[in-house]
Order: structure tokens, then sequence, then C-alpha cells
């Protein structure tokens, strides 16, 4: 199973992450695989989540579960894929019902 924690892009000041490197660390040790989309911006640098054994990407294409905070881009959206992120659904976010 393959995990892929999301870089926030939908402000320029999102700084928050979904899975912190510790949690990663303990996933990675349960056999999970997990990448993480390189981000300049987050609170946690990409070197911590690396060394927590994440592999650093672009893309999350190769991941089976995508995760993150905010609704994922609509550009950004794979098929075959589970996604997990917190929504605002009583808003009527369209990318929801995309999913």
């Amino acid at each position: 199973m393959i995990l892929g924690i999301r870089a926030e892009t939908k402000y320029p000041s999102e700084k928050r992450v979904a899975v912190i490197p510790e949690h990663v660390n303990k996933l990675v040790k349960q056999g999970f695989k997990v990448l993480v989309q390189s981000s300049n911006k987050r609170i946690f640098t990409d070197e911590e989540y690396e060394k927590a054994g994440a592999k650093i990407v672009n893309s999350l294409e190769q991941a089976d579960i995508i995760i993150g905070i905010k609704e994922i881009p609509e550009e950004e959206i794979y098929a075959d894929k589970v996604y997990l992120f917190f929504s605002h659904t009583i808003k009527g976010q369209n990318i929801i019902f995309l999913c």
C-alpha cells in the first residue's frame, strides 16, 4: 500500500500537514510506503520526511491513498485512488463531488 501526502497548494500561506514525520516513521515501520509531495512552505521540511522514511516526489500519481488538508485541485485528481482530506461538505464545495 502506497500512501501519498499532498503539498497543500490552495493558499500560499498554508503550512499545515495531514501527517507529521513522526507518524510517517510509524507507518513505514508498519510496512507502508510513504510518498511526500515536495514543498518548501510546509511546517516540516522535505528532509524531515525523508529522514522519517518517506520518498520525496513531485507527483502522487503512484500513491494508492492520497492524504491532505484542503480540497484537492481537480487537475490533481487521478482515477482509481482513495482520497482523504477535510471537506466543507455543508458549503457544497464542488471538488468533493468529483472524488
